[in-house]
């Protein structure tokens, strides 16, 4: 079985308004035709792998900062049918 890609971006959630979601993948020595197979630098034989994924669709913040994971820098903006201008950072 050849390397497969467990992991989609999820384009609806900034819709929905949904932050991040996580999804997670395995593969077990002990089961043969896994759904994932990872890639070579993480496909042991001798172990079972699991993965967690994080995806930030759609987080935002209201001051820039430099976390490992959810760190935002770009700036976007937009001004209310009343005038009102709202800012925030986006990773």
């Amino acid at each position: 079985m050849g390397e497969t890609t467990p992991f989609s971006y999820n384009s609806h959630a900034a819709l929905d308004s949904f932050g991040y979601s996580v999804s997670t993948e395995q593969t077990l020595v002990q089961i043969s035709g896994n759904a994932w197979v990872p890639m070579g630098a993480l496909n042991h034989t001798d172990a079972d792998i699991s993965i967690v994924m994080t995806a930030l669709n759609s987080m935002l913040f209201a001051a820039p900062n430099n976390d490992a994971v959810f760190g935002a820098h770009q700036m976007s903006s937009y001004i209310d049918n009343q005038g009102q201008n709202h800012s925030w950072y986006v990773p």
